[in-house]
């Protein structure tokens, strides 16, 4: 599934499949990894034996397979340390007179390091290409550029955690929270469905192609 999404919405012809494990050899990792890389060995695919997590940001390789468990834990640690290390650079910038001149220096590029590695940019663009394909059979669309509706996502995700740490607890305070959680869920939804659309005129010829 990987290699052919790689393929046919990344456009990289014949990817480069590697399987994660605790280190390059054939024989390293658990029982379900070892597995794992003898069916990948005799599936046909351009598979180019184990990758460690290390390497996970230095392209490597296009597609990484790994149980759900472990892409899991690999990929919140990547969005961590993603968010994270921008922190501290910002903390080291503002605590200096230099550094905060070598900041607007390194701005631009900044920025354009941020876009490539945050994680948002790319859960964005499932929204670009549902957005458009219903553009070809639906004469409007969800505005999903706008940063009100950016916001209203993150703050439903927000609410989704509060709610959820809420119920862990348990107990009538945290009940009274969870209520004003899902209130807060439930108002920024209404502002999101109340939200004016894109309108667009539909093609001549209405049909359902690939948007990428």
């Amino acid at each position: 599934m990987g290699a052919v999404f790689a393929e046919e919405v990344l456009d990289i012809r014949d990817p480069s499949v590697r399987l994660l494990s605790i280190g390059e050899e054939p024989e390293k990792g658990n029982q379900l990894t070892l597995e794992a890389h003898a069916l990948l060995e005799e599936s046909g695919l351009r598979f180019e034996g184990n990758v460690e997590g290390r390497a996970l940001l230095e392209g490597e390789a296009d597609v990484v397979v790994c149980d759900g468990f472990t892409g899991n834990v690999a990929l919140k640690t990547l969005e961590g340390t993603i968010r994270t290390v921008p922190q501290a650079l910002r903390s080291e910038i503002h605590g200096s007179a230099m550094g905060k001149l070598g900041g607007l220096l390194i701005r631009p590029a900044a920025r354009g390091l941020r876009a490539r590695l945050d994680p948002d940019t790319y859960d964005y663009q499932v929204f670009d290409i549902t957005t458009a394909i219903s553009k070809q059979v639906f004469p409007i669309s969800l505005d999903t550029d706008h940063p009100s509706f950016r916001a209203g996502l993150n703050r439903l995700v927000e609410a989704a955690d509060g709610m959820a740490r809420a119920k862990a607890r348990g107990g009538l305070v945290a009940r009274a929270q969870q209520a004003g959680w899902a209130a807060l869920a439930a108002a920024t939804f209404v502002r999101l469905y109340l939200r004016p659309v894109n309108r667009h005129d539909l093609p001549a010829q209405i049909r359902v192609a690939p948007a990428w």
